[in-house]
């Protein structure tokens, strides 16, 4: 324990840099499962999605940064660790991002889009403010499971030598022989982050439920993702 708290500010840098790719992780995958999830709705653009999700899916994240780290140089683009884990864990996350969107979408009543259809509206004001608005509540804890696998696949930065916390804590203990204590820090850091989204997801949650149905509720803590669905 001595140890630890000797090296305190190496393991907070180390969380520092955790954080923020990981934000920078759940932002882009997001940003991009939306866009495909959007496009597999469009028929022009509906191969070219499934596409995407086929090949993204089926590719291990990690091969995908070590391409943005190691191959990319090779064609004169050179990215630093954090950005190539950003790139390729978002193009990874992003696949199954979009998988649990297109779930939700399926399980949109199709009574919702006739209706949007009989107000006037057009096929993309339909997906924008009818099919995706509810395809993100009905998809909402497969979205949880996929952003917590997407924030732990941050680690993998640690192999090409960026500075997050598993990367310090690494280092740390193959500098003073504490590996317990080190890579437990590294461990539970990493569950420490996955618990805001589970707890933002389950209060997104029961706000809609509350919203469609007028029930009350009561604040609970959620439970931890057990792995459901594909992915890492």
């Amino acid at each position: 324990m001595e140890h630890v708290l000797e090296h305190r500010e190496q393991l907070l840098q180390g969380m520092a840099v955790t954080i923020e790719t990981a934000l920078a992780i759940l932002a882009l995958c997001t940003l991009l499962g939306f866009l495909v999830a959007g496009a597999r709705l469009v028929p022009v653009t509906k191969a070219v999605a499934f596409a995407y999700t086929e090949f993204f899916q089926n590719i291990p994240y990690p091969i995908l940064v070590f391409f943005m780290y190691y191959a990319l140089p090779e064609a004169g683009v050179t990215l630093d660790p954090i950005m190539a884990t950003i790139l390729g864990v978002s193009l990874y996350s992003s696949a199954y991002v979009a998988e649990a969107l297109r779930s939700g979408v399926l399980a949109v009543p199709k009574g919702h889009l006739d209706a949007g259809y009989a107000t006037g509206l057009s096929r993309f004001q339909v997906i924008r403010s009818i099919v995706l608005k509810q395809a993100v509540v009905y998809a909402l804890p497969s979205l949880t499971n996929q952003w917590c696998r997407a924030l732990r696949n941050v680690s993998v930065m640690a192999i090409i030598g960026g500075q997050e916390i598993l990367f310090e804590a690494s280092q740390l203990a193959d500098r003073t022989f504490e590996v317990i204590a080190f890579y437990t820090i590294a461990g539970v850091a990493y569950w420490l982050l996955s618990i805001p989204i589970t707890a933002l997801s389950g209060l997104a949650e029961r706000i809609s439920l509350r919203r469609r149905t007028g029930a009350t509720w009561r604040w609970r803590w959620p439970a931890m993702p057990r792995g459901r669905g594909s992915g890492t």
